[in-house]
């Protein structure tokens, strides 16, 4: 019962946080900040997710699962009036754009989102951070269900870790802190 207390005060400190953040937080550079970690966790995640539920091989009902954690049931049986299948479900929650909890509406949002990031390059040429999310937005946006696949999803997870690897390295680096683009 202890164990379950403190789960619960968890997630409702978390909530709360979450729900000040989205409510109450100014959307100035560090919000833009907090929202690229938000994204990227959570395209991760269902990368993740679908590496383990929905793989051709996988145990009976592990779809339905998919669609659970992904909060797309409703949504699939709204869309697809059918039972799952593995197209259908990649589908919803790899490749829909307008899913919220897609990997797809993910990366559009981060990719809006990084190109209000401060000190970004005057020069016009994209940065190595523009040119990889442009790049995972576009394998999304131009990927049919039918392919997604081991393969696929771990591409996209590689390049979402290098994403947050490169925008630790350009932004929080002692050496690369731009001064005053911060408010």
């Amino acid at each position: 019962a202890g164990a379950r207390f403190y789960m619960d005060t968890l997630v409702r400190r978390a909530a709360a946080l979450s729900g000040l953040a989205a409510e109450n937080m100014t959307r100035g550079q560090n919000w833009l900040f907090l929202e690229l970690g938000r994204r990227i966790e959570r395209a991760l995640l269902m990368l993740r997710y679908t590496q383990r539920f929905g793989r051709p091989d996988a145990p009976v009902g592990s779809l339905d699962t998919l669609l659970e954690l992904s909060d797309a049931s409703i949504s699939y049986r709204q869309r697809y009036n059918i039972a799952a299948t593995q197209a259908s479900v990649l589908d919803l929650v790899v490749l829909d754009p307008n899913n919220p909890r897609s990997v797809a509406f993910q990366t559009e949002r981060i990719r809006k989102t990084v190109m209000d990031l401060p000190g970004r390059r005057g020069s016009g040429e994209p940065s190595d951070i523009d040119s990889l999310i442009v790049r995972l937005d576009a394998v999304l946006r131009t990927t049919r269900a039918v392919d997604v696949d081991e393969a696929l999803i771990e591409r996209c997870a590689d390049d979402l870790r290098q994403l947050s690897d490169l925008l630790t390295e350009q932004y929080f680096s002692d050496r690369n802190i731009p001064v005053g683009d911060w408010e």
